[in-house]
């Protein structure tokens, strides 16, 4: 099937009865794709994981869905593990990036970026007996701290404790879970919103200080040479958006505001 793009016409059609609707691309510029494969990394709830039978599900691959289904294209869903995820993608093992993955500048060198479709706080959490009260570095020196390698949070652990605090890193949300349940570290840093169903409730690990907001946002990533790829997205996920489907799969997952302005 070929995707044809507006640019910078778009026009818009509403299948009566589908429950949702899709959109025309209509212009010069073409793109030879059956099949779009969007690489992502699972399990991190409440973003993509597998529900009871097994299937994908969560914020992210519901938005996905929802924006393949306006632009009338076929998705694809292809897991793959988040460290060497850019490789992977370079190597057109998929054609995009949907997995939580946060704009800076590092990865801008070598990857292009849709606009942001949502953007969260990280947090920095401790278990209640650990006898750290704040994310001062006095407080947090000699500790040890647990992340994801190679994120956002790595980034900034590195920079800000990372000459006072013993900083671990893990491949999966699941082994940053584990650790910090077990006690092999004394505080994690990650996604506010995975950390509030994980473990806010119940009050045994409590936050360290403010939240903070890491980068410009989250985004989908594409190889650079697929820029048309890229501006159809857009297209899709500014649609969603706009019409109130993005807000509904939000509320699916989320007890607050993710929206990008």
């Amino acid at each position: 099937m070929k995707l044809k793009i507006v640019l910078p016409l778009l026009f818009v059609v509403i299948a009566v009865g589908a429950g949702y609707g899709y959109m025309q691309f209509q212009g010069s510029t073409e793109i030879d794709l059956e099949v779009v494969r969007i690489g992502v990394d699972v399990p991190y709830p409440p973003y993509e994981f597998r529900d009871a039978n097994g299937e994908l599900t969560g914020f992210e691959i519901d938005l996905g869905n929802a924006t393949c289904r306006r632009l009338n294209i076929q998705c694809e869903w292809v897991v793959t593990p988040w460290d060497g995820i850019i490789d992977g993608l370079l190597a057109g093992n998929y054609d995009t990036i949907m997995s939580s993955m946060s704009i800076n500048d590092e990865r801008k060198q070598i990857v292009d970026f849709s606009d942001a479709y949502y953007s969260t706080p990280s947090v920095l959490f401790t278990y209640r007996t650990s006898g750290i009260d704040s994310d001062s570095k006095g407080a947090l020196g000699s500790q040890r701290i647990g992340v994801i390698v190679n994120t956002i949070q790595h980034d900034y652990l590195i920079e800000n404790y990372g000459d006072v605090a013993t900083i671990m890193t893990y491949e999966t949300n699941e082994d940053v879970n584990a650790a910090l349940r077990s006690e092999e570290v004394d505080a994690v840093f990650h996604d506010y919103p995975h950390w509030e169903s994980e473990f806010m409730i119940g009050g045994n690990y409590p936050i360290l200080g403010k939240a903070r907001q890491l980068g410009e946002g989250v985004g989908m990533a594409f190889r650079p040479e697929d820029d048309n790829l890229r501006r159809l997205f857009n297209q899709g996920l500014d649609s969603v958006q706009s019409d109130g489907t993005y807000n509904r799969i939000r509320k699916d997952y989320l007890f607050f505001d993710v929206s990008v302005d």
